[in-house]
């Protein structure tokens, strides 16, 4: 039999789904003795690159199906989605062409489904088998088909190579994290993300402790995720859940602190080795795509004994083979409601039982004899080797889901038609994650999950709003990327200088754009207003005149690496403004001969290079934006570094999570925009930057900002009389000169106004004149 297996060309962005189809490729290699195996790798983003090449993927993937006419094809990866791929086959090709069909379900169904609701029609009669990672997501998925017995369930498989029990690893880390033997490992792994309720988690590790002792730790894997839930239109901005989450710590005795440790990304070794380290595994998840576990699959691998929610796929995991219990989850009509007094329970009978090294290999080779990639491709051969039935499409049901819950419907504010309530759609959709709800226990505890009301209450949204309204963003600028938005050291962003009346009584404002902005701030605003200080970027010294001296502080934005010559990153994210009147291409070439020199072309060859530059702002000071500039720009990106420079989209930076050993370098001139979202985002996902070779003098330290588990703002009282005296650019004689040229020469309909021609005038001024330090 022949199989055609459709895969993606890059490696996933999600998490999860780096380790699963990998995992998934090796099962059906296990099978290349019983099947005929042909692959066809598509791009995440073949779209888009047709657009700009000759070839085409689709066109591709339609003759190979002609001319090997394979038995079966075979979808295996989340990305591109398969749906997307079948409706794109039909504009060339009939689908009665197509051999049976096999699909591996993702948990983002639901958010594809509005391109499965466009297959669908064109799929009717063809013979297809879904398969579902999980018992909950195949009752998922079965509620939207007429015929159910097309759904099926396959696991997605665990690695036995990567995940077993090691227990030199355990007793190596213990003794390395003075760990002692009487001590008890809760252990979390994962995205730290909204849904994934981790917050939740402290707080009953807290309550732990006080029926138990201090004997307990509480160890936590994994990225910081502010996906939030934007199916329900809570859209959570960048440092969200690490504010929150830090808040909670930051209240608690050091006694407590000291034994929660946060561990940020770790690579598959490492991982293995924590989880052997680890006592207990556990999850409070609720996520609404929880159609399988990978990360509690494998620390079932590692005979882990595991405490996971009645939700989604986790459920399929539960049994006393290898120690995995489930905490009851019911829909209720104010949120979902999680049993957490099982924790309590569940860690009870843990310590009146005696775990031993034999009993954890026993308990992991038990979960790999039916989850491991070896036992899965048994299970696979089945599948493949019958008959398909006739797909006789989706139900009325496919609709509403798609316009609530698919990738198209753009929730702007909190939506309560889509948040979790058994009053609504919602509840016909999810039930089908939960098991039977068990009668109420008058003693049990239990947790309602309300992340809409918790998002609003946390919210300052009066603000946020209104500075979003106001940017036109041709760069990604900052929103408030941690903390509230407003409080004793949380960043303030300034629009046309102007300043809400509810910072005034801050102990000290952090204002954060470009140069023009807080030049307008200190024009307009007077210091005797501030009770408190403000603080500035560092770099923008230059722009505070002698009356705002003794109020001005200094910031800057700090990640834990920095590279060199002597340390280097094995990939590079370059990011900047291309068509702003700052974006001079001799500049632009000066600061990739900066990178050049530090880190060694011949390095640089070896590297990996992501590039950002976004091109939506049209216009620039002097008219429409000059194509043989950009060409220049492009000639030195490839003179200087390499050619094989990646071009991504936002959407697709945005859902990376690791950019540990990355350099991220931002191209924009030193006094343009230095505090900018783009680099926020890539420190806080362990981005290092380059080693700083001049910094100002005589800078006291007073204060540093957490702000991710990765990077941090630090903040320093300056010594002015140190610094080169305030020049105010308006007592330049250019100003006169500069002011007749452009009204001589305005586009029509451009502001005549003292605001248009001052940030006109300010961005030419300092590129003709540009600060130094002496």
């Amino acid at each position: 039999m022949k199989l055609l297996i459709i895969h993606a060309a890059e490696t996933s962005s999600w998490g999860s789904c780096k380790v699963i189809s990998p995992n998934l490729q090796k099962t059906y290699k296990a099978l290349g003795e019983k099947f005929e195996l042909s692959w066809f790798q598509m791009p995440t983003r073949y779209i888009h690159d047709e657009l700009q090449t000759s070839s085409s993927h689709i066109l591709d993937l339609s003759q190979r199906i002609k001319k090997e006419k394979p038995d079966k094809l075979v979808f295996i990866d989340h990305l591109p989605n398969p749906a997307e791929i079948l409706n794109n086959l039909s504009l060339i090709m009939d689908l009665n062409q197509l051999p049976e069909i096999l699909i591996h379900m993702y948990g983002d169904f639901t958010y594809f489904s509005k391109d499965w609701l466009e297959v669908a029609p064109k799929l009717v009669n063809h013979s297809i088998k879904f398969l579902t990672a999980s018992a909950s997501q195949k009752k998922l998925l079965s509620f939207f088909c007429e015929d159910t017995s097309l759904v099926d369930q396959f696991c997605f498989p665990v690695n036995s190579e990567e995940y077993f029990f090691d227990s030199d690893a355990r007793r190596r880390l213990r003794e390395e994290k003075q760990i002692g033997e009487q001590d008890i490992i809760l252990l979390y792994a994962g995205r730290i993300s909204l849904q994934k309720n981790c917050d939740i988690l402290i707080k009953e590790y807290l309550k732990l402790n006080r029926s138990f002792g201090s004997t307990i730790h509480l160890w936590m894997v994994g990225a910081f995720d502010d996906l939030g839930a934007p199916f329900m239109g809570a859209d959570t901005q960048e440092g969200y859940l690490y504010s929150k989450i830090e808040g909670i710590l930051s209240n608690l005795p050091d006694e407590f602190k000291s034994k929660i440790k946060f561990w940020g990304i770790q690579d598959t070794q490492t991982l293995r080795e924590i989880k052997s380290a680890a006592d207990v595994f556990i999850s409070l998840s609720l996520y609404h795509d929880e159609d399988y576990g990978m990360s509690p699959a494998e620390a079932l691998a590692c005979g882990l004994p595991t405490l996971l929610t009645d939700w989604g796929g986790y459920s399929s995991f539960a049994s006393k083979s290898w120690r995995c219990q489930l905490m009851p989850v019911s829909i209720t009509e104010y949120g979902l409601k999680i049993k957490t007094s099982a924790i309590h329970d569940f860690l009870k009978n843990y310590f009146e039982c005696y775990v031993a090294d034999v009993d954890r290999t026993r308990w992991s080779k038990e979960f790999l004899e039916q989850f491991s990639i070896i036992q899965a491709s048994k299970k696979l051969g089945e599948h493949i080797n019958n008959k398909f039935k006739p797909f006789k499409g989706f139900n009325w049901a496919i609709a509403p889901l798609a316009h609530t819950y698919g990738k198209y419907s753009g929730k702007k504010s909190i939506d309560i038609q889509a948040s979790p309530s058994d009053k609504n759609f919602y509840f016909q959709v999810y039930k089908n994650y939960i098991s039977q709800n068990e009668s109420e226990d008058p003693s049990a505890r239990y947790e309602t999950i309300q992340w809409a009301y918790d998002f609003i209450r946390s919210s300052e949204i009066d603000y946020v709003s209104e500075t979003r309204k106001k940017s036109k963003s041709y760069h990604v600028y900052l929103s408030p990327f941690s903390r509230k938005y407003y409080s004793t050291m949380a960043p303030a962003l300034v629009f046309n200088g102007k300043l809400s009346s509810k910072l005034f009584d801050k102990n000290i404002v952090t204002l954060r754009d470009g140069i023009v902005p807080l030049s307008l701030f200190f024009e307009d605003q007077s210091p005797a207003k501030f009770s408190g200080n403000i603080a500035i970027h560092k770099d923008l010294w230059f722009l505070v005149p002698k009356i705002w001296q003794d109020k001005t502080y200094f910031y800057e934005i700090k990640g834990e690496v920095s590279f060199s010559k002597t340390q280097l990153p094995e990939k590079i994210f370059l990011a900047g403004t291309l068509n702003s009147t700052f974006a001079d291409p001799q500049e632009f070439e000066l600061a990739l001969l900066q990178l050049q020199k530090t880190l060694g072309k011949e390095n640089i060859q070896k590297m990996d290079i992501l590039a950002f530059f976004p091109l939506n702002k049209k216009v620039n000071l002097w008219g429409k934006w000059q194509d043989d500039e950009l060409l220049k720009i492009t000639r030195h990106l490839y003179d200087n570094l390499k050619i094989n420079i990646k071009f991504s989209d936002w959407q697709s930076i945005r859902s990376e999570t690791n950019f540990r050993n990355t350099l991220y370098y931002e191209i924009n001139s030193g006094y343009f925009i230095k505090d900018t979202y783009t680099r926020h985002f890539a420190l806080s996902r362990g981005a290092g930057e380059l080693a700083q070779t001049s910094t100002l003098a005589s800078l006291e330290q007073i204060k540093i900002q957490k702000l991710s588990l990765y990077h941090s703002m630090n903040v320093y009282k300056p010594d002015f009389s140190k610094l080169p005296a305030y020049v105010n650019p308006l007592d330049n004689d250019y100003h006169d000169l500069f002011k007749s040229i452009y009204m001589s020469n305005k586009a029509p309909g451009l502001s005549t106004s003292w605001d248009s021609c001052f940030t006109s005038y300010l961005k030419k001024y300092f590129n003709l004149f540009p600060p130094r330090l002496l």
